[in-house]
């Protein structure tokens, strides 16, 4: 009886796991594509990109950070961030 318990409770636990995995992970994708590309940002702020390099639209900032969000298979995700301020302002992808 405590064996069979014991199987339930392995199997329930590592469902509720995998579930977690997968509802951070499809969150964080959302949360990605939620931020605007260096395409759309050029398209909003066109006085701030010059040339593939951009400015702060709340600083006017030329400091900006790339940060690694996530990756997957064959390719890494970022978010570039004002350093003056902290402002998230764009998205990229590169290639590994």
């Amino acid at each position: 009886m405590m064996n069979d318990l014991f199987y339930v409770f392995l199997v329930v636990g590592i469902g509720m796991s995998v579930a977690r995995f997968l509802f951070r992970r499809m969150r964080a994708k959302n949360q990605y594509h939620s931020y605007l590309t260096l395409e759309e940002y050029q398209q909003r702020h066109p006085h701030l990109v010059e040339q593939g390099a951009a400015k702060c639209f709340e600083c006017q900032g030329s400091s900006i950070d790339t940060v690694p969000l996530g990756r997957t298979f064959s390719q890494s995700n970022n978010i570039h961030i004002c350093r003056h301020c902290g402002i998230k302002l764009y998205r990229s992808e590169s290639a590994d």
